[in-house]
């Protein structure tokens, strides 16, 4: 229960506990009112800072490029569908971000290594606004997903692929880019996109066949 100066007294129900755990409101001082952007799951605050994940997070970049070069040679009606649920994919996030915009307060980096560095240059150019779902997460899995497909891959170009996303997965909670509904939701979204792609493109290409050469 919250008081709120224009509302009065109103109830506020925390959906994304349902996922995450328990959900805590912190306020700014004891005894002060609630701060919008101080709501965090008690998993989330669990899972330390590592700034050593900064590393995979970067590397996701590589990833990407090299996934889904492999994509679009696995044939034209594949590439087809995956990308096409992949921009479905960014169309839905990008209403998330305007309908249900997300923040996140950070926590303040101490240390002066190199890869605390790194985080905090990111933090910089990156602010922590539109998180939900995480896009690190959805063009990992996407890319993993994809391996796991393909079956004219070597085993350990797919196993490459599911490692390096499982690390990708793990640096955005570790170095506090995102909470663990931003996976969840990226998750989701990515499967919804590629199940209307296919769909579609599944009667596409039955209505237009790709020509052998």
């Amino acid at each position: 229960m919250l008081n709120n100066l224009n509302l009065g007294d109103v109830i506020q129900m925390e959906v994304g506990a349902l996922l995450v755990g328990k959900i805590s409101n912190h306020s700014c001082e004891k005894g002060e009112e609630v701060c919008a952007g101080r709501e965090k799951g008690y998993i989330d605050y669990q899972i330390p800072f590592l700034s050593a994940f900064i590393i995979p997070y970067v590397l996701a970049y590589i990833q990407w490029i090299v996934g889904y070069m492999a994509i679009a040679r696995n044939g034209r009606e594949y590439c087809h569908t995956v990308m096409g649920g992949e921009i479905l994919s960014k169309i839905m996030i990008g209403m998330l971000f305007i309908f249900f915009p997300t923040t996140m307060l950070r926590e303040e980096i101490i240390g002066n290594d190199l890869l605390s560095r790194m985080v905090e240059v990111l933090y910089r150019i990156d602010p922590p606004t539109n998180l939900f779902p995480s896009i690190h997460c959805l063009e990992s899995y996407i890319c993993m997903k994809a391996a796991l497909e393909m079956k004219s891959h070597t085993k350990k170009f797919r196993m490459g692929m599911i490692g390096m996303s499982i690390l990708v997965f793990l640096s955005t909670v570790f170095i506090k880019q995102h909470v663990i509904l931003d996976f969840f939701g990226a998750v989701i979204v990515a499967e919804i996109g590629r199940l209307i792609s296919g769909y579609f493109f599944q009667g596409y290409f039955k209505l237009h066949p790709v020509k052998s050469n």
